[in-house]
């Protein structure tokens, strides 16, 4: 390596490092809203599938009734009835800087010498 170009090439690799931080940062921050987003819709689609049975059983009773078979409902309540909804979460996993973080506020580094 010639030592003229030392100085033009940690020129250029400390610009390289700006725009890879920024790109991760910008990519987090994408990455985050978009698992926002996907919480949001599968609580949607949770509701949507609660309703849809709803809608499905009243259609069945709905039927029964215009046929002329109408049925005796029993007092016994069924299994389905007695689940509740299924609801789904999801968390987001910590980075590394903010486990380095924690372990700090914990005092688990400073043992360590750091």
């Amino acid at each position: 390596m010639d030592p003229q170009h030392t100085g033009d090439l940690m020129k250029h690799l400390k610009n390289q490092n700006e725009l890879l931080k920024e790109t991760q940062k910008t990519m987090s921050h994408e990455l985050q809203k978009l698992m926002v987003e996907e919480e949001m819709m599968m609580h949607k689609l949770c509701e949507l599938m609660v309703t849809h049975r709803k809608n499905k059983k009243e259609m069945k009773k709905t039927q029964y009734l215009l046929e002329g078979k109408e049925t005796v409902e029993s007092s016994v309540v069924t299994v389905e009835a007695q689940r509740p909804p299924i609801i789904y979460q999801y968390r987001r996993r910590k980075s590394k800087a903010q486990q380095e973080t924690v372990q700090v506020s914990n005092g688990s580094d400073i043992d360590k010498g750091f």
